[in-house]
Parts: structure tokens; sequence; C-alpha cells
């Protein structure tokens, strides 16, 4: 499920860079680092939560 987000991510950064006006290979490492990340942080916790209320 995280490397899906990862994938729209990174499809979706750079045409919103270049509508933005700025190089999109400048700032692509970074904002994905941070939204792989934020995915990470998020899905970790919820498979524990799910694995939890597990009988």
């Amino acid at each position: 499920m995280t490397g899906c987000r990862v994938a729209i991510a990174g499809a979706l950064v750079p045409m919103l860079f270049t509508r933005l006006g700025q190089d999109p290979a400048t700032a692509l490492s970074i904002v994905l680092t941070a939204i792989t990340d934020v995915a990470g942080v998020v899905s970790f916790p919820a498979i524990v939560l799910a694995l939890s209320a597990l009988p």
C-alpha cells in the first residue's frame, strides 16, 4: 500500500512543480522522502492496531 502511494506521489510531484514554474529535479527527492516517511509512520501503527484487534 505504501509503495502505491509513493508511486502516485512520484508521478504527481514533478507535474506540480512544473506547473508552479519550478525545476522538479531540485525538490523531488526531498518531497518523496517526506511522503515515504509519513506513509510508513501512518501504515505501521495501523497494521499494529489491526493485528492487536485479532482474538
